[in-house]
């Protein structure tokens, strides 16, 4: 029976492994697209309410670029990831596009005659909307995260550990802190 225990052991670390690379590379990026064109379409129907509340015209051209490419984000959020980030800048390397294929001066031009208010709400979608292309370019690349987690829990710890300095120490950090302020109103 021991002898069973021990064989059983030995496969614990690779079946482990096998599991990891399984969620890794196949479930965990199926499900971050998944969630990403969720919050997108969501994003996308907020913008939608705003229009039909009267904040933009459905005929605007920032309000049909900023749906229009938010449905691009949505058709091709499985093609989001720093590879074909990557791919897709190495291709473009030493092409001019025209002028106006450029998303920023379109923007630009489309939201100037916006008042103040659609403009800081709209700005808003587009923010929103680039900050989950950004967070899927991080999530959905398997090679980026196991980059990333061993950073990040070096933070938290360091986060942790400084706090823990920061509470250990209080009283001499204060009189530090007493210190420098005579010192800068001295000067």
């Amino acid at each position: 029976m021991s002898n069973l225990i021990i064989y059983l052991d030995a496969f614990k670390a690779p079946i482990a492994l096998a599991i990891a690379w399984i969620i890794g590379v196949w479930i965990g990026p199926r499900f971050y697209v998944d969630s990403f064109r969720q919050e997108m379409f969501a994003l996308r129907d907020e913008l939608f309410s705003d229009a039909t509340s009267g904040l933009i015209s459905f005929d605007h051209p920032a309000y049909g670029m900023l749906r229009s490419t938010m449905n691009g984000f949505i058709r091709y959020a499985h093609k989001i990831s720093l590879s074909h980030v990557i791919i897709l800048m190495w291709h473009l390397r030493g092409i001019s596009l025209p002028k106006d294929s450029k998303f920023q001066s379109r923007w630009t031009r489309y939201t100037s005659n916006l008042s103040d208010g659609a403009r800081t709400r709209l700005e808003d979608y587009k923010e929103q909307m680039e900050d989950l292309v950004a967070k899927q370019l991080m999530l959905g690349s398997p090679v980026l995260i196991v980059l990333l987690v061993p950073w990040l829990i070096a933070l938290v710890l360091v986060r942790f550990c400084m706090r823990w300095i920061a509470s250990a120490f209080s009283a001499p950090i204060r009189s530090l802190d007493d210190t420098a302020m005579v010192v800068g109103e001295a000067t």
